[in-house]
C-alpha cells in the first residue's frame, strides 16, 4: 500500500498481564500486543488521568442490560500499571467533558461541539478545573465545509503556544463521488489561548491504496512529547474490502510532527490480524500515553466473535450483522 502524508499542516471481565507477540518496528519504536484484554464488553476507550502509575480510562460499557440505556454506558476503571483494571464505575455529572489544555498563564480550556448550531464551543477554568464558565461566542463553525458535523477529534499545545485541533469530517470525496472519510486540521495562532481557529488543512493525512483510492482515515488522537513534537494516532480502514464485519479489517498508525502542523508516517501501531489470541473484525478509536518508564501504550477496541453467543432456532443473521460479536478493549506497549 502507497502511504503519503500531506505536508502542509476520544458483571465486567478484566484482562490479563504480560507481554507476546511482537508487532512492527521502526528506528524508535517497536510495538508489541499485551497479552489479553484490558476490559470485556468495552468499547471507545479515553484516557482521562494517569498518576503515580495509576491509570484512569473511562470506557462506554457494552452490557447487553444497557441497551436501551445508551446514557448509562459511560464507565470509567482503573489500574495500577493499566494492564489489569479494577471494576468500573459509572460517570459522574460533567466529567465527560475532561480538563481541557492548560495554558501557560494556569488557565483551563476546554472544547465541545453544539450539535444543533454546527459550532465547537468551548469553557475556561481558571481555578484548577473546580469551576467553569462558557466563553462568549464559538471557537470553530462546521457548517462552512463540513455540513455542521464532526466525528472524533483531538486537542493539544503546542510548543509555540498555538492549539491545534484534528477532527473527522465525512465531506471528502473520492474522484468517482463517492464520500471518504478523513480528517482535517484547524489551528489557533499562539497568543490567542485557543480562542479561534482556522482551518489549515482540508485533508491532514492522505492514506490511498494501489488504484489511488484514498482510504478512510478516522478516530485521531494526539498528544504532545516532552520535546515538543505531536504524537498523532488514528485508525486506518482499507477502501475496496468490506466493512466489518463482513471483513476484517483495520489498522492503528502514527504520525509525528516537528511542529505541531505539518505531521509525517512515523509507524503501525497494529493491524487486524496482528493478533494471535482473536479474530479481529475490526480496531476503532485508539488513544495513546506516555508511561513513566519512558514507553507508549494505545488502548484500542476490537470487535471480536462473543463466544457466548447462541443462534436462536431458525434465527438467521444478516450479512454484516454485529449480533455474535462483541468489543473488548485491548492494548499495544512500545518495548
Amino acid at each position: 500500500m502507497k502511504r503519503t502524508a500531506l505536508f502542509m499542516f476520544g458483571m465486567l471481565t478484566f484482562g490479563l498481564l504480560a507481554c507476546s507477540s511482537l508487532v512492527q518496528s521502526t528506528d524508535e519504536l517497536v510495538w508489541v500486543v499485551d497479552e489479553g484484554y484490558r476490559i470485556d464488553y468495552a468499547s471507545n476507550p479515553r484516557i482521562m488521568s494517569y498518576e503515580d502509575g495509576v491509570v484512569e480510562l473511562a470506557y462506554e460499557f457494552q452490557a447487553k442490560e444497557l441497551l436501551a440505556e445508551p446514557s448509562a454506558k459511560g464507565y470509567v476503571a482503573f489500574s495500577d500499571g493499566g494492564l489489569d483494571f479494577e471494576e468500573g464505575r459509572q460517570f459522574q455529572a460533567d466529567e465527560s467533558k475532561g480538563d481541557g489544555i492548560l495554558f501557560e498563564d494556569g488557565t483551563r480550556r476546554r472544547y465541545f461541539e453544539d450539535m444543533k448550531e454546527g459550532v465547537v464551543l468551548s469553557q475556561s477554568s481558571t481555578d484548577g478545573g473546580e469551576t467553569w464558565v462558557d466563553d462568549a461566542g464559538y471557537r470553530y463553525d462546521l457548517n462552512e465545509i463540513d455540513g455542521g458535523w464532526m466525528g472524533v477529534r483531538t486537542f493539544y499545545l503546542d510548543a509555540e503556544g498555538g492549539v491545534g485541533f484534528i477532527y473527522n469530517t465525512n465531506m471528502l470525496f473520492q474522484a468517482n463521488g463517492e464520500k471518504a472519510v478523513a480528517v482535517r486540521l484547524a489551528y489557533s495562532e499562539p497568543g490567542d489561548q485557543g480562542m479561534n481557529f482556522t482551518l489549515v488543512s482540508e485533508n491532514l493525512i492522505e492514506e490511498y491504496d494501489e488504484a489511488g483510492i484514498m482510504e478512510m482515515v478516522a478516530d485521531p488522537v494526539a498528544i504532545v512529547l516532552e520535546d515538543g513534537r505531536i504524537r498523532l494516532v488514528i485508525m486506518r480502514q482499507e477502501i475496496g474490502v468490506p466493512k466489518p464485519v463482513a471483513a476484517q479489517n483495520g489498522e492503528i498508525l502514527t504520525y509525528i510532527s516537528e511542529d505541531g502542523v505539518n505531521f509525517e508516517f512515523e509507524s503501525s501501531v497494529a493491524k487486524w490480524d496482528d493478533f494471535e489470541e482473536w479474530e479481529v473484525y475490526s480496531l476503532n478509536d485508539p488513544k495513546i500515553m506516555e508511561l513513566d518508564d519512558g514507553r507508549f501504550r494505545v488502548y484500542v477496541a476490537a470487535l471480536i466473535p462473543d463466544p457466548e453467543f447462541v443462534l436462536s432456532e431458525g434465527q438467521v443473521l444478516e450479512r454484516g450483522s454485529k449480533e455474535g460479536f462483541k468489543w473488548i478493549l485491548v492494548s499495544i506497549t512500545t518495548e
